[in-house]
């Protein structure tokens, strides 16, 4: 479907985009073997029979759709591609949804690329966003399970990791991108970044700095727990009495 979307093709077949070629050339010759076949195919991507965004929770972490680790992240990316408005990356990333019920790794890898795609686009989505982020760090990864806490201890874990880990893509991203665009303007006026950026920069804002050292420090991610809590003391220096136990 993604060789479809943007015609990866050998140069003599019909639908090859100039781009499509050159990722084609770049392929190893054993790969292009077993893509070759797939171009004729009459198999097509069936309509996904996950819930439309719509009908599930805000948040989904903590209900009845996320009993798992896989469950939860499964949902949650498949929910936010029904978000996207650009038609391409719309089509890109939901020709990978039969896959992300099936392969947590799949979903794992798509998840940061993708909130990157829904940050880019506009700000509209950045409070349920943020609501399902909250609702990760927020819950304790001691809690045991019940009729309201479904996923198990070591699943919590997971999600909380996850979460981490698409915060990290998310800084990284802005910092390439902060730097790519300082080179691209030239003049000694004062820098000001692309809508794009300033949006996935006032997501990552948005996320208190406190709340993101008591998650680490539970998860005994100690040395990612100082780095956060030294940044929220910069700014609120009065408290340092409150946070004395992540300095011990």
């Amino acid at each position: 479907e993604i060789t479809r979307i943007y015609g990866i093709r050998d140069r003599e077949s019909d639908g090859a985009t100039e781009v499509g070629v050159a990722v084609w050339d770049r392929l190893p010759y054993q790969l292009q073997e077993i893509l070759a076949p797939l171009f004729t195919s009459k198999y097509t991507v069936a309509a996904s029979n996950s819930r439309a965004a719509s009908l599930l929770p805000t948040p989904i972490y903590g209900s009845a759709p996320a009993k798992t680790f896989h469950q939860w992240l499964a949902s949650w990316t498949c929910s936010m591609v029904d978000l996207l408005r650009s038609e391409i990356t719309s089509q890109v990333f939901s020709s990978c949804k039969p896959i992300l019920r099936r392969d947590v790794t799949t979903a794992m890898f798509l998840l940061s690329p993708l909130l990157v795609c829904i940050f880019c686009e506009s700000e509209e989505n950045h409070t349920m966003i943020l609501e399902e982020v909250l609702a990760v760090m927020k819950r304790k990864p001691e809690e045991k399970e019940t009729e309201h806490n479904l996923m198990s201890p070591e699943h919590q874990q997971l999600a909380i990791q996850t979460v981490f880990s698409a915060l990290d893509y998310l800084s990284k991203w802005s910092q390439k991108q902060r730097q790519s665009e300082s080179v691209d303007k030239k003049s000694r006026m004062a820098f000001t970044p692309s809508p794009e950026l300033r949006q996935v920069n006032e997501f990552i804002e948005k996320i208190p700095a406190d709340l993101l050292a008591q998650t680490s420090f539970k998860c005994k991610s100690y040395s990612r727990a100082l780095l956060h809590i030294e940044s929220y003391l910069k700014d609120h220096p009065d408290e340092l009495k409150e946070h004395l136990h992540f300095l011990q």
